[in-house]
């Protein structure tokens, strides 16, 4: 990876299971990289990455050498969006529980995870979102939250929530309409879950600046 044309060193400073994070030493640590480390399930979001994304969050708007916040995944995608298998753990009810119960306890989990996403929003440093390879369901809503969005070629973007018959309830279907301004399309891709392409993104102002590969991002 580059900064400003030159090749930058990290110094690794991550205390989260689920998230690499390193201090650019090209700009004496006032650049941080906040990457999902998740490669070899794809960064899909499981309990652990969101309470680590909310924590990490948290700690660098108050960390004053903390001046910009750069958002990336490790691997071969950005993220997968929410790991189905933790999602099926807290989604199922368990036989026999009580209907109003069960959307109480649901409603509590949605609130948790928007809060999560919510602390990205609300840092106060600017924070750009570097996205490359699949960004699925939760991960186009993660970056929705971001201040600016940039991505490479072999990007491309899904709100698949429909096709499990779930609303992509994590703040993005309120952020989107607001980054692209136009409704119709917002609609479309949300009612059909289909694919959105780096150059699509780029034409309709999801994302600022599509550049040629990961290393470029």
């Amino acid at each position: 990876a580059e900064y400003m044309g030159t090749p930058i060193i990290y110094t690794k400073m991550s205390k989260y299971p689920t998230l690499k994070i390193d201090r650019v030493s090209e700009t004496d640590g006032h650049v941080v990289v906040v990457s999902f480390n998740r490669p070899k399930q794809k960064n899909a979001m499981n309990h652990q990455l969101w309470s680590d994304i909310k924590a990490a969050f948290e700690e660098l708007s108050n960390d004053t050498t903390c001046r910009c916040i750069i958002l990336a995944g490790e691997g071969s995608a950005f993220t997968a969006g929410l790991d189905l298998k933790y999602a099926m753990e807290v989604l199922m009810p368990p036989e026999g529980a009580d209907t109003g119960r069960q959307a109480l306890a649901l409603r509590s989990f949605v609130k948790w995870l928007q809060a999560c996403f919510l602390a990205v929003e609300n840092c106060s440093k600017p924070v750009i979102a570097a996205v490359h390879g699949p960004c699925i369901g939760a991960g186009v809503e993660v970056i929705l939250a971001c201040d600016m969005r940039v991505c490479a070629k072999d990007t491309y973007f899904a709100l698949k929530e429909i096709d499990i018959g779930l609303a992509a309830d994590l703040g993005g279907i309120q952020r989107l309409p607001r980054t692209v301004a136009n409704q119709s399309w917002v609609r479309e891709i949300t009612y059909t879950g289909r694919k959105i392409d780096a150059e699509e993104a780029l034409r309709v102002g999801m994302v600022g600046e599509v550049l040629e590969h990961k290393h470029s991002v």
